[in-house]
């Protein structure tokens, strides 16, 4: 039984870490799309100063919003539930 318990354990890390890779990803992702879609609007108004002030402002409110479910799924992983896992794949689309 206590093998079994540890085993579980090990497989509820692997599948956090798995989901936290993949938010990491789909942020990034995200992230490169509307910058890019920003920038063609805006047309070459910005200067070099003006972008990096965006993609840090960006990057903090991606690193906040990673934060908040990184916790909940690390929360999760020490409860045993599954609740977040599922949620996060509704939100994001997720079939595996």
């Amino acid at each position: 039984m206590v093998e079994y318990a540890r085993s579980f354990r090990m497989n509820k890390r692997a599948l956090i870490k798995k989901i936290i890779a993949r938010l990491t990803e789909e942020f990034e992702a995200r992230r490169r799309e509307k910058l890019a879609q920003l920038y063609a609007r805006l047309n070459g108004r910005l200067t070099d100063k003006d972008r990096q002030e965006i993609e840090g402002m960006i990057r903090l409110e991606h690193n906040q919003c990673l934060h908040v479910l990184i916790s909940a799924l690390n929360a999760e992983g020490h409860s045993g539930g599954q609740g977040v896992v599922d949620a996060l794949r509704k939100l994001f689309g997720w079939k595996d």
